[in-house]
């Protein structure tokens, strides 16, 4: 009798490390972007200035995932269309994010669940009905090992706006970010 509660503990204490370590890993092992920019030239640096360079990223550079590298490559302002308009004090701003499958499996990209985006510290809401101008490609659905997309993430900002900041993450329950930050 002793033999099988001594045994039941051992196999109840395996599971749990088991489990934990399965947690673990699925809670995100992806490493920090890596950035990389459009003239491919790096110089030698501190590891501490390295790291803290490496936090935020501007127009044509790169942040590299263990999956996905995305670029934002031009930001632009509208005052709309005829058909849509921003509301009243605000003018559309849109980033032009080319985003491509460094994996060798398909990926899933969701813009509204990979992207968060702050005006002058204030969060904005990405918007759905886009001018004509903004119309070009999506930032939405499976992208094969080895292809890119590219389309326009699009929010509000009033007139006078400074700053905008996206947070960009390669999966969707990652807790790894790019902070893209752009000025007007």
């Amino acid at each position: 009798m002793k033999k099988t509660k001594g045994m039941k503990r051992v196999i109840a204490f395996m599971l749990t490390l088991t489990l934990a370590g399965m947690v673990s890993v699925a809670c995100g092992t992806e490493a920090a972007p890596k950035k990389e920019t459009a003239e491919e030239q790096k110089t030698e640096q501190e590891p501490a200035e390295e790291e803290e360079q490496d936090k935020t990223f501007g127009l044509n550079e790169a942040a590299v995932f263990d999956t996905l590298k995305i670029t934002a490559l031009e930001m632009k302002e509208s005052e709309g269309d005829d058909f849509i308009k921003p509301t009243e004090g605000k003018v559309f701003v849109g980033v032009k994010f080319k985003i491509e499958n460094v994996s060798e499996e398909d990926q899933n990209i969701s813009s509204l669940m990979l992207f968060s985006a702050y005006v002058d510290d204030t969060k904005a809401d990405t918007e759905l009905m886009v001018p004509s101008e903004f119309s070009e490609g999506s930032l939405d659905g499976t992208l094969a090992s080895g292809k890119s997309m590219e389309g326009y993430f699009v929010v509000q900002a009033g007139t006078e706006w400074q700053q905008l900041q996206l947070d960009v993450q390669s999966e969707w329950l990652s807790n790894v970010k790019a902070q893209f930050v752009l000025t007007k």
